[in-house]
């Protein structure tokens, strides 16, 4: 299983070409998950977002834990087999709004992650 504060080797295979700050990273240079997940919430950073679905298990297996979860519109879409129609369309993922508030009350009220894991989600994401 992943730790939060795992640390990760850059290689510059993982670049996704654009103006990312992990793209400016050295190849071999260390990062942790935490920093990671960081890059994607507040930068949007699209290597960190792909290389986190990837240590995810690809978007098939995101999506599939998704409908686990009761999930029926919010998908991965980029990089995900199947489903590159839905990126065209869509972009790299999609939800609805009413997906995306029961995705957080269900982080809120503990019901996906484990207490300690919900807690630390709920302060990255406020």
């Amino acid at each position: 299983a992943l730790q939060y504060d795992q640390v990760f080797t850059y290689k510059d295979s993982l670049l996704y070409e654009g103006e990312d700050i992990l793209g400016s990273f050295k190849n071999n240079e260390k990062i942790t998950l935490r920093k990671l997940i960081m890059l994607m919430l507040t930068t949007s950073d699209n290597t960190a977002s792909l290389w986190l679905q990837s240590l995810a298990g690809t978007g098939m297996r995101i999506n599939t834990i998704l409908d686990s979860l009761g999930f029926e519109k919010t998908r991965m879409n980029s990089r995900t087999k199947g489903r590159h129609g839905d990126w065209e369309k869509y972009g790299w993922g999609q939800t609805t709004p009413k997906e995306m508030a029961r995705l957080f009350e269900m982080i809120f009220r503990k019901k996906i992650f484990s207490p300690a894991v919900s807690d630390r989600m709920i302060r990255v994401l406020s």
